[in-house]
């Protein structure tokens, strides 16, 4: 797994192995980044559900200001922390070493706010409609912030989830990507 563009372009990226991490690839990678275009640039990137911080380096690779990763495996988290440190990302990347819901509630009680939230959980976690219901309840994004959900394509989402509207779906094999904007 390499980072595809800007300022870390072709740097590689260490993957576990086995099927408890699934990141995202260059595909649907690509193609998100082409839909959020410059809006990355300067951009406060929240990702969560991390695994090895293949989206949130690749923000930063684009020009992102910054990404905050929320991550609680504690191998994969090893992994995370070896990717930002192995690509010179410590001044603009953040840790937290907790579960998403967690997570979602420490940074509301920072009063903390992002303009991009990725949200790439394992496809068949239970509780997803729980984290889109927080992330509008905790007033985490920014006024017009984008919420982008990987997810498997068979996936209906909802239209709207609090202040979160949809915008689109696009379908790429088995992956769905998911675009919210905040009203």
């Amino acid at each position: 797994m390499k980072v595809i563009s800007g300022n870390l372009k072709g740097r590689k990226l260490t993957v576990p192995r086995g099927h408890k991490v699934r990141p995202t690839g260059a595909r649907v990678k690509e193609a998100l980044f082409s839909i959020l275009g410059e809006g990355v640039i300067g951009a406060d990137v929240l990702d969560l559900f991390s695994g090895t911080g293949n989206i949130g380096i690749e923000a930063l690779s684009r020009g992102a200001n910054s990404s905050l990763f929320i991550e609680n495996d504690p191998k994969t988290l090893l992994i995370l922390e070896k990717n930002i440190r192995e690509l010179s990302l410590f001044d603009r990347s953040k840790v937290i070493k907790l579960d998403v819901p967690r997570g979602l509630k420490l940074l509301h009680r920072r009063g903390v706010k992002f303009d991009i939230i990725f949200i790439d959980p394992p496809y068949i976690y239970p509780k997803i409609w729980d984290i889109f219901t927080a992330v509008s309840k905790y007033d985490i994004l920014n006024k017009g912030g984008m919420v982008v959900w990987e997810h498997d394509s068979k996936k209906i989402p909802k239209p709207q989830y609090g202040t979160l509207k949809m915008i689109e779906t696009k379908k790429y094999g088995d992956t769905g990507i998911t675009f919210f904007m905040k009203e």
